[in-house]
Parts: structure tokens; sequence; C-alpha cells
């Protein structure tokens, strides 16, 4: 999802805080699912990382790890309200495994013990998908040096010979236009972008959302998508 040899650097000059979807951390959490990943937050703000079922943000249940204090605080909520808090200690430099079993989530620090939180429901129910977004507020910065998921995005051979062999083979290119908005995971979208295409445009390389009415450029989720298209060879 992220290449250590190509850490994705994030910053948030805005005056509220961001949640935006990392590309390629869609999963299915139907079954035990690791997210390993290694972080640097700095800057005014905290950050960190946020996984989240489908449906808008006032109405799902998420987990949240904010950076805070030289550690992590770890929270479950459900919609806006606080079911569940840990807190987990680990430098920037420390692996981080968290691991989504139906409705329990456990942090694990390098070999330490892990931080287990415990939430009202599992976090998609109904064979939906979860994903992972990036979490920065106003002035802070999120430097992920690598992350990875345990399950794969899936495959559909069902299609036969993927659009972007066919086109590789004729010294071309395919592609697609991607956004996502509102910022929702989509597991299905992903998989079949990584799997059929071999060039990616994304929308927010636009004016209005580089800029926009801000005082400041916005890069995060053009940067967002940068990273997907180099993971992918796109």
């Amino acid at each position: 999802m992220v290449l250590a040899a190509e850490p994705l650097q994030l910053d948030n000059p805005q005056q509220e805080a961001v949640v935006w979807p990392i590309w390629g951390g869609a999963f299915t959490p139907d079954e035990p699912v690791t997210i390993s990943a290694r972080l640097a937050p700095g800057g005014a703000g905290g950050s960190g990382l946020v996984i989240a079922g489908p449906g808008e943000p006032d109405a799902r249940i998420s987990v949240e790890l904010v950076a805070e204090d030289g550690g992590w605080h770890l929270l479950g909520r459900e919609a806006t309200t606080v079911v569940d808090e840990q807190t987990v200690r680990a430098g920037a430099s420390d692996r981080l495994a968290i691991t989504v079993h139906g409705a329990d989530v456990t942090v694990t620090v390098g070999e330490g013990d892990p931080t287990t939180l415990h939430l009202p429901a599992p976090l998609a129910p109904d064979a939906g998908a979860a994903g992972l977004y990036a979490y920065l507020e106003p002035g802070a910065t999120l430097e992920i040096r690598e992350a990875s998921v345990s399950q794969p995005l899936p495959r559909h051979p069902e299609l036969g010979r993927p659009l972007r062999d066919l086109a590789a083979a004729r010294a071309t290119e395919v592609g697609s236009a991607l956004d996502i908005w509102p910022p929702l995971s989509d597991l299905g979208f992903e998989s079949m972008l990584a799997e059929q295409f071999n060039s990616a445009a994304p929308t927010e390389f636009y004016w209005a959302t580089t800029r926009g009415e801000d005082e400041d450029y916005f890069f995060l989720p053009a940067d967002v998508s940068v990273n997907y298209a180099e993971v992918h060879d796109q």
C-alpha cells in the first residue's frame, strides 16, 4: 500500500482536520486482517490513521490511532461517540501491527504485548468493506514510511487477460480518471483500477482541489493518488 522506497509524506495546511482514504487500503474484515505500518507524525497538530467501515463519518464505526505525547492514543468510535480508548507506547521507528477481527482491534508494537480495543459492533457488517484513512489535524504532518494490508486486493480472473497487459503488448496505455468523493473506501473500484489499468488520471490534480478557496495549497489527495500509482506501476 505504501512502499518503503517511496514514503508517503502528507501535510495539512487547512483550518480543519482531514480524514482521507489511502488508496489500496480497502479490505473486508470477515477474517482477521492485519495492517502493518511505520509512521512518523509531526507538525503542530495530531496525526495518525483511521480504520472505518462503510457509510458517512457521523454514522459509522471507526478506530483512530493518533499520535499523542510521544505515544499513540487508540480510540474506538460509534459515530461521534467514543466507546473505548487505550494508550499505545511506540516511537516513530517502531513497526505497528493493527489487527481487525470482528469487533476487536489489537495494536502490537514490535514484539511487545498487544493493546486491545473493543468496538460495539464489527467495522463492516454484512460483508461490507472497511478502509484505511490518513488523519491530520490543522498544521499536522504524517510520514507513512511503509504500510501493507495482509488481505490483498481481489482479482477478477473471470474478466480474462487484464486490459493493462493487452495495452502493454501494443506499447500503449489504458487508464481511467480516479476520484473519491465523498471519501469512502470502495474495494471493487480500488482492485479493478490496479488490475486493469496501467495509467491513472487523478482528478485531485485539478485546481479546485489543490487550491480551491483556501489560503494554502492542499496536495494531500494528489499525494495519496500518486502513491497508489507508484505502488501499482502505473
